[in-house]
């Protein structure tokens, strides 16, 4: 029961760890089970892991499915309107996805905002023309563990994991290897 409350401020490492220590008739109860999942969690979500889907709307009323994006590199960008590093470092996703969008990169912008009309003008406002879903319960944040924004995770073509965090010049100098350009 302790662990299970502490194991989503706690590394992947630190659980395994933790998880170890328990004796089998734990691990087959209903905590053990729970710590099992957030494992393979961590584990999904490590760098070389595939990405779990999602399914949003768009601000014009589409649905968003991650895995049906397509493109040779995806950027997953957790942001909000409210982030003034978000804000910030906007300019330069911009830039980034001006410059590579030809080249096969593809932006998914998952923005945290609990007020649509906040959301809607930030967008406007940083010009931010890639696909963008608003995740008012958190739920997809949650479940990729985003502890704080911005944070980013870039994906190859079949939704691997490759990058995580990167931001300014090291985001755009991976775009610019993994694109050949």
């Amino acid at each position: 029961y302790v662990i299970t409350n502490s194991m989503r401020q706690v590394g992947l490492e630190r659980l395994r760890e933790r998880y170890n220590y328990l004796t089998d008739e734990v691990k087959g109860g209903p905590y053990g089970k729970l710590i099992a999942q957030q494992i393979a969690l961590y584990e999904s979500l490590e760098i070389g892991g595939t990405a779990p889907d999602f399914t949003a709307m768009t601000p014009e009323g589409d649905t968003l499915s991650l895995h049906q994006v397509k493109g040779k590199l995806k950027l997953l960008d957790f942001w909000a309107s409210w982030c003034a590093p978000c804000r910030q470092e906007m300019p330069n996703v911009v830039k980034i996805y001006k410059k590579y969008r030809d080249a096969g990169l593809e932006i998914i912008g998952v923005s945290l905002d609990s007020k649509p009309q906040d959301w809607m003008k930030a967008m406007q406002d940083k010009k931010m023309t890639w696909s963008n879903i608003m995740d008012q319960k958190q739920e997809i944040s949650s479940r990729y563990l985003v502890r704080g924004i911005p944070h980013t995770i870039l994906l190859d073509e079949n939704n691997r994991i490759i990058a995580k965090d990167l931001r300014g010049k090291a985001l755009e100098k991976r775009i610019a290897e993994l694109l050949g350009k």
